[in-house]
């Protein structure tokens, strides 16, 4: 059995509890998972909402949108989470100007490849270690 997730158009409370979920450079719909939270038990969505918006959110979090964002495609590159890449990168990956180039590279490549500032290699080295040794 599969639950049902809120779908457009949304009006009303839906509206307002949808609006909550979506940042303000994003163009896409809040995640499947998120709008099936908000349908069946909207109490533990708000409760979820502080927690994403403490990680994604570039005024509270400590890292800013590009490492955060590296760091992200490169953990689910490593560990084959294809969906939650893709997600990323959908929302995420121009805000963060992550190239074409790097997408391929954060799943395929190496932090020793062309595409990286060492800037960036630092950030992919890092999850790459945490990992290799995890």
């Amino acid at each position: 059995m599969r639950l049902e997730e809120l779908n457009p158009p949304y009006e009303g409370i839906d509206a307002e509890r949808i609006a909550q979920w979506v940042p303000p450079y994003a163009e896409v719909e809040p995640l499947h998972t998120v709008r099936m939270y908000l349908k069946n038990h909207p109490l533990l969505a708000e409760r979820m909402r502080p927690l994403a918006w403490f990680l994604l959110d570039p005024s509270i979090s400590s890292l800013d949108v590009r490492a955060r964002e590296l760091a992200v495609a490169r953990t689910c590159g490593r560990t084959n989470c294809e969906s939650q890449w893709g997600v990323h990168q959908a929302v995420y990956g121009e805000v963060a100007e992550i190239t074409a180039e790097q997408r391929l590279s954060t799943v395929k490549g190496s932090p020793e490849d062309d595409v990286w500032s060492e800037r960036d290699r630092v950030i992919l080295r890092a999850v790459d270690e945490i990992i290799d040794t995890h």
